[in-house]
């Protein structure tokens, strides 16, 4: 079985047979192969993988990632993040469902978020709040980065029309202090296109 959809499958049947409440819950989340995310990602009414980077894993690997993807639907993360930071709030939600599988013994793939000191008895916010304490650098380095791009703040009509835009497709906006920037991949003429 060397196509990505057929192994998605397996995985999502193993799911049935390892974690049957989780896999009962994810019946009704659509699940694409699809570019459109760097790993994986969900925003609760479906899951995608990205095939570059899901055809390496090896089957247990691609189990406890749709695992990982099932488990942000079950509790409801994307949903729950109210007006906390996206990336820390992700951070610390990826470190807990990752403390969860490690504790069932499933295989991650390599490179995920390892915090040794999330139990899977913690909440997602005392995990955020420790976090919002204390931030992982790359976090902070990537806020200082941000910071250093902007030579020149984005007109207001297209800050708006670029938060709606992320709004209506549930991608996660930063709420960082610093004025949102299109994504680098944009068209220059990104306000036409979203006009």
């Amino acid at each position: 079985m060397s196509n990505l959809s057929d192994r998605i499958d397996v995985a999502y049947s193993k799911l049935g047979l390892r974690e049957s409440f989780i896999a009962a819950v994810m019946t009704r989340v659509k699940r694409e192969v699809s570019d459109k995310v760097s790993t994986a990602g969900t925003n609760g009414t479906w899951v995608r993988f990205n095939p570059a980077f899901c055809d390496p894993l090896n089957d247990e690997e691609l189990f406890g990632l749709v695992l990982h993807e099932a488990c942000h639907v079950v509790m409801m993360h994307m949903w729950r993040r109210e007006g906390r930071d996206p990336s820390l709030w992700n951070y610390a939600n990826d470190a807990l469902i990752n403390a969860y599988i490690r504790s069932r013994g499933w295989q991650l793939p390599k490179g995920g978020v390892d915090l040794r000191w999330v139990r899977e008895s913690m909440s997602s916010e005392e995990v955020y709040a420790k976090l919002k304490e204390n931030p992982p650098l790359h976090l902070m380095a990537q806020a200082q980065v941000m910071a250093r791009a902007m030579v020149r703040p984005m007109p207001v009509a297209l800050m708006a029309r670029v938060t709606l835009r992320m709004h209506k497709t549930r991608r996660l906006v930063s709420t960082w202090k610093l004025p949102l920037l299109p994504p680098p991949r944009w068209p220059r003429n990104a306000a036409k296109v979203l006009a």
